[in-house]
């Protein structure tokens, strides 16, 4: 093969390896919706642990569909996808609803996750009472 044409190929190959897609992951995801922000495009969601990948927690999820956000209200029990690229971003491919179950009063109502300071402990809508505590997820 000429040196020109080794170049052209190796050029191609570099040019056809900066332009893949992303590797993904996808989670299974379980909570309830605390607060839906469409014109943010995300949902806010105090989740259960997520196996691999996370503990459980109060934080936003960006949709890339924002009519997954369609006709869910604060207190809906939700199960969905969480795709987690290797670029670190991530997203909800879908988001069903399970349930509902009422969020605390005003009063004993957990903070909004960006009202709350991580590590703080909040209320929680256990059975037990026992107060959940606030993360980042970054």
């Amino acid at each position: 093969m000429a040196p020109l044409a080794r170049v052209s190929v190796v050029l191609l190959l570099v040019t056809l390896a900066c332009g893949r897609a992303p590797e993904t992951r996808e989670y299974a995801l379980q909570g309830q919706v605390l607060a839906v922000r469409p014109e943010r495009r995300e949902i806010v969601i105090r989740h259960e642990d997520i196996e691999g990948l996370m503990q459980g927690m109060i934080m936003p999820f960006p949709v890339q569909d924002v009519s997954l956000l369609d006709g869910r209200i604060p207190g809906d029990l939700v199960s969905g996808t969480l795709v987690v690229s290797d670029t670190g971003a991530a997203y909800l491919s879908t988001l069903v609803r399970t349930g509902h179950q009422d969020l605390p009063d005003a009063q004993g109502a957990a903070p909004a996750a960006t009202d709350a300071a991580q590590g703080s402990a909040v209320p929680s809508p256990a059975a037990d009472g026992a107060p959940d505590t606030v993360h980042s997820g970054h």
